[in-house]
């Protein structure tokens, strides 16, 4: 071969190399706990069965029927109701939406962030199919070294178990509950999930809890700046500072959101004022078709009426936080390059006005079935 042929057949091969690079999306495994649910023995987590809309067309139960076992439970009075267990068709379409959702912060023409990597179903015994101490599990399952659901390097663990309950609150369910800013080193220890199986689609409940391993923190709550700060990476992603929304928007982030319904006022802050004379009107609100909405945010005459009636999607690239959740976003893909402890003792990851947390602290974040948790600093 020629001079000529050699510089093209590399050229080729770089080519090649880009492109892998480009598509080197991060592999998301699901270690799926199997356990005694009612009289059956060694059976996968029953999934969500929620078909209110838009689940009815895009959620687990019409989707998956024909591939995940469903099977009937007596609900009372000669009432028979459908249930089904987990299975991968159900993993697919969670991981579908991590890349779209994750995706959609980068712009048209990114790679996928993620794709599906491995399913295994894992018989470890009650404790794991039914989780009564979720913060308890997840440092388990975190800290396991060399057992068949270790978390990986390069790669996303997701552990998936029937219930998951807080140990100071038995009668509660949290959803997820994962450790904020999960940086993925080169030749680190991987990052990790833990799981409710009994999630549906719509609620974003993944892409919630992934978000925060990414390093985003809650995109409403307490009004407090946190600023998130990695010298590893490119000076325009390094370091960003983040404020929770503490008045409505016509926005739903699936970071969190204060959507207050068609009759909200977004774009402003009311006055103290124009609350109480909000309240005063009262019984001049629209009625609320949302349930978990108890008040307004404002009344009358003050209401602009400027969101749809009909709640959006959630999505990540919401106008107030695009910008900085995609510059995490980038920094954490960055990451993947690093070796792990290659920064200054003093880099600093994810901290607030109030408490800086240090690379070797943990913030652990709660999430459950009907509502955002906290992220808080555990030893």
């Amino acid at each position: 071969m020629n001079f000529l042929g050699l510089l093209l057949l590399e050229l080729a091969l770089l080519v090649k190399i880009v492109r892998g690079t480009r598509g080197n999306a991060v592999p998301v495994d699901f270690f799926v706990f199997l356990g005694r649910d009612g009289d059956k023995e060694n059976v996968a987590p029953r999934t969500s069965m929620n078909v209110n809309p838009p689940d009815n067309v895009i959620g687990f139960p019409a989707l998956c029927a024909k591939r995940c076992p469903v099977f009937q439970v007596d609900c009372g009075n000669a009432c028979l109701a459908p249930q089904m267990r987990w299975c991968p068709c159900v993993a697919e379409l969670l991981v579908e939406d991590l890349a779209n959702d994750f995706k959609d912060l980068l712009g048209a023409g990114s790679s996928p962030v993620f794709t599906l990597g491995d399913y295994v179903e894992l018989s470890k015994g009650q404790d794991f199919f039914d989780v009564q101490d979720g913060h308890s599990m997840l440092y388990k399952l975190m800290d396991a070294d060399g057992a068949p659901y270790s978390r990986r390097s390069g790669r996303l663990a997701v552990w998936v178990a029937n219930h998951v309950k807080p140990a100071d609150d038995p009668n509660s369910m949290l959803a997820g509950t994962t450790l904020l800013d999960q940086p993925l080193w080169q030749g680190g220890e991987g990052a990790g999930v833990l799981l409710s199986a009994q999630i549906d689609r719509s609620g974003k409940i993944l892409s919630h809890e992934v978000g925060h391993v990414v390093g985003f923190h809650h995109t409403a709550g307490p009004s407090l700046m946190y600023n998130y700060d990695h010298p590893e990476c490119p000076k325009k992603y390094r370091h960003v500072e983040s404020h929770p929304l503490v008045f409505p928007t016509c926005d739903v982030n699936i970071m969190g959101y204060w959507y207050d319904g068609p009759y909200c006022c977004p774009g402003e802050s009311p006055s103290f004022l124009l609350q109480l004379r909000g309240r005063s009107r009262r019984n001049q609100c629209l009625a609320h078709s949302l349930t978990n909405f108890k008040e307004a945010h404002c009344c009358g005459s003050e209401c602009v009426h400027n969101c749809p009636k009909e709640m959006p999607e959630p999505i990540f690239a919401t106008k107030n936080h695009k910008d900085p959740l995609e510059k995490m976003l980038r920094c954490w893909l960055h990451l993947r390059t690093v070796p792990e402890g290659k920064s200054p003792p003093e880099a600093v990851g994810m901290m607030n006005v109030t408490n800086v947390v240090h690379r070797k602290s943990k913030v652990e974040c709660f999430d459950y079935g009907g509502k955002w948790g906290s992220c808080i600093t555990v030893p």
